[in-house]
């Protein structure tokens, strides 16, 4: 698991003793590369055809995000507050939906579901604990 990603800047805020602000108004799901990566490989081999929404299980904000990431860290409730879209500064360049989860019911009937999210960034902020013990 290696690059960039809103997961890891949480991570690093957290480690760093900062505090995020986050939206709870927009709801989506999370999709981590590692399981969509897997969840692809299986699709090439089997060439189903068609539209499939395929990410982890649950539907969340990024502010659950967060918040999750905060608490794997060890951070209390003071490091992730709620804000609405609205109280962004600067206003988004793009609008963005309240709702944007998928439904991924048509791929976890035919194959296994992906993890549940919280499950896949746990395993996110672990492995990058774990490249920063090797370095």
């Amino acid at each position: 698991m290696r690059g960039k990603n809103v997961v890891h800047v949480i991570a690093d805020r957290a480690a760093a003793g900062a505090q995020v602000r986050f939206v709870n108004d927009q709801t989506g799901t999370v999709t981590v590369a590692s399981d969509l990566a897997r969840a692809l490989v299986t699709m090439v081999r089997e060439r189903p055809g068609g539209l499939w929404h395929v990410a982890n299980v649950g539907t969340t904000t990024w502010f659950d995000v967060a918040a999750y990431v905060g608490s794997l860290a060890g951070r209390g409730d003071d490091f992730a507050t709620a804000i609405a879209t609205g109280d962004l500064d600067p206003a988004p360049l793009a609008t963005r939906p309240i709702r944007s989860d998928l439904s991924t019911d048509k791929f976890a009937g035919v194959w296994a579901p992906l993890p549940e999210w919280r499950d896949g960034v746990e395993r996110l902020v672990r492995d990058r604990a774990l490249r920063a013990e090797v370095a």
